[in-house]
């Protein structure tokens, strides 16, 4: 029996973007149909999963309500095209409650 493993490289300058993004205050998701091991491969690589993050499989976060969909999950694997548009559509709505939020305006 021979096991055959192969991984792409990252592309050029994602660690950067990301990083870069880090230090602008920007949280950066990570939305992909990969399993959730090769998901935590690439978000480790690139510097999105970090300490007290959250790796999650579509199917657990399909049964999350949105009460429970929680800011500190940074990667979503095995995600439907549903899934993706929940999580974005549940960040916008974070986002228009931060944007008028008193202190935005002062």
């Amino acid at each position: 029996m021979v096991l055959v493993g192969i991984e792409d490289p990252l592309r050029l300058g994602v660690r950067e973007a990301v990083a870069d993004c880090h230090k602008a205050g920007v949280t950066v998701k990570m939305c992909t149909g990969d399993n959730v091991l090769t998901a935590r491969s690439i978000a480790l690589q690139c510097g999105i999963f970090t300490p007290g993050g959250i790796i999650m499989g579509g199917p657990v976060f399909r049964q999350l309500s949105d009460k429970e969909i929680l800011p500190c999950i940074q990667v979503l694997a095995r995600s439907s095209p549903e899934d993706k548009k929940r999580l974005i559509e549940k960040a916008a709505r974070l986002w228009r409650n931060c944007w008028h939020h008193p202190r935005w305006h002062e």
